[in-house]
């Protein structure tokens, strides 16, 4: 590994673990989001934070701090035996860490709490009719189409026998695997409460618009990483000319900054969004399980599935 990957994986690396001390003080109040009558989506009696509400608070917070420690020991120990070469494999764990976590948790604490009976029992089908091709930003997509190819031209074309394919076929495969998960998004259909039935749909809405902006951004991102690093080891200016390299990694760490500036600004606009209205867990029971939710479970299977068969590949 050349000085310029080591640099970018350690400034990427040390981002991602700022952000999550951020998101783990973002989530740390997360039950209480709808006020003292929910925890978690589920609809509890008053005085419940005055009792029980405090043994299933403090077990809350054990399950976000004990995932944290998780993801502290795999990072030392991945660095420790692979190096940092693998950082991008645990940055894609801890994502999928973090959703089984709270996933985990909610389901654990709605079949113990089981919470009152849903005070919402009409809802409204929300029936936009959308293609595979919604919501697809085409400029975005011939750009990280055209980073990626000239990222595997320049990596082909190197010269080197010595290339570690393992990040760029990983790096690949993410962008692609988040493309198919984005028209999953972009295809889905909610169900709606009858109740300020404009309200769920503006937030439902605005939701689906943060996690396609979101999916298309870190594909982007990706995309302009694998391409930056294979220039700077392979395009001849950035190897005779030191000030390209600097307004390279300039440019990586000014978009990393960007993104994540976005993102802190996009949880709490939808913080303010969905602020007053029910929780989901209310009116979600009415919401039968069709082929919109099995497809997207598949694709998470087989999106995990991949990653793991790529990591053994390259000999994790």
């Amino acid at each position: 590994m050349n000085a310029i990957e080591r640099a970018v994986l350690l400034v990427g690396g040390g981002f991602i673990l700022a952000f999550r001390v951020y998101f783990l003080g973002r989530c740390w109040n997360l039950p209480l989001n709808h006020g003292q009558g929910f925890f978690l989506g589920i609809e509890v009696p008053p005085g419940f934070y005055s009792g029980p509400g405090m043994r299933w608070m403090k077990r809350y917070h054990s399950a976000l701090l004990s995932e944290s420690l998780v993801e502290w020991v795999a990072l030392a120990a991945i660095v420790a035996a692979w190096g940092l070469s693998w950082m991008p494999a645990w940055a894609g764990g801890i994502a999928v860490l973090f959703i089984a976590t709270q996933r985990g948790f909610i389901a654990w604490a709605r079949r113990s709490l089981g919470g009152s009976p849903p005070t919402m029992p009409a809802v409204a089908v929300s029936l936009e009719a959308r293609g595979m091709l919604d919501h697809v930003f085409w400029p975005l997509e011939a750009l990280v189409a055209a980073a990626l190819a000239l990222g595997w031209l320049l990596l082909v074309t190197g010269g080197e026998t010595s290339v570690r394919w393992q990040n760029p076929a990983l790096l690949t495969y993410v962008v692609f695997g988040l493309l198919a998960g984005r028209v999953l998004i972009a295809r889905s259909h909610l169900l709606l409460p009858s109740e300020r039935t404009e309200d769920y749909h503006r937030w439902s809405e605005e939701y689906r618009r943060h996690l396609l902006q979101l999916l298309d951004s870190i594909r982007w991102l990706i995309a302009a990483i694998l391409f930056a690093v294979c220039a700077l080891q392979f395009w001849p200016p950035a190897q005779s000319i030191p000030s390209v390299r600097v307004i390279v990694v300039g440019i990586l760490l000014a978009l990393w900054l960007s993104w994540s500036g976005w993102l802190i600004h996009e949880i709490r606009r939808l913080s303010a969004i969905g602020h007053g209205l029910r929780p989901a867990g209310i009116w979600r029971p009415f919401q039968p399980r069709g082929r919109g939710s099995r497809v997207g479970w598949a694709w998470m299977i087989v999106f995990v599935a991949g990653l793991l068969m790529l990591l053994s590949f390259f000999g994790c």
